[in-house]
């Protein structure tokens, strides 16, 4: 966990990112934990946190970063899909994440307020944007508009 820490702090991040980190190692070591039933309050200590909480991490300080999004999938050779899951997964859990710069790049700002008006209208529906807008916009620039309409 020293490895990890040490990693992230080498990265510069800003207090709500060191917040946010500690809260992540403690719920990692909270789920591996509950994995096992004979975990001393030592061996809870010493737990490393899992890969996904390592990749949420670092997804959260490119974000801070704000370094694109489809860069960082690329970087951490992952499907876009799968940041736009790990963001979802994020958002979710009540992490607020600012990613307007994103879609400030890669939508006119005319088409976010045609989205963000319809998950108004259906009360963020995802699945009901995709059907309706089909081919007008890609499922991934719908989803990655209901993320920042819902932060």
């Amino acid at each position: 966990m020293q490895e990890l820490k040490e990693e992230v702090e080498e990265t510069e991040p800003n207090e709500k990112s060191e917040d946010l980190l500690d809260v992540l190692v403690q719920e990692a070591m909270h789920e591996e934990a509950s994995e096992s039933e004979e975990l001393t309050p030592v061996a809870v200590a010493t737990v490393p946190t899992n890969a996904k909480s390592q990749q949420m991490i670092h997804l959260i300080q490119a974000i801070d970063r704000k370094i694109p999004l489809d860069d960082y999938a690329e970087q951490n050779q992952l499907d876009f899909d799968d940041v736009l899951s790990q963001l979802e997964h994020l958002i979710k859990r009540g992490t607020k994440l600012d990613i307007k710069y994103f879609i400030d790049e890669v939508m006119e700002k005319d088409c976010q307020d045609e989205l963000f008006d319809y998950f108004d209208e259906v009360n963020g529906d995802v699945k009901k944007a995709i059907d309706e807008f089909d081919g007008v916009y890609q499922p991934e620039e719908i989803r990655l508009a209901r993320l920042v309409w819902k932060a």
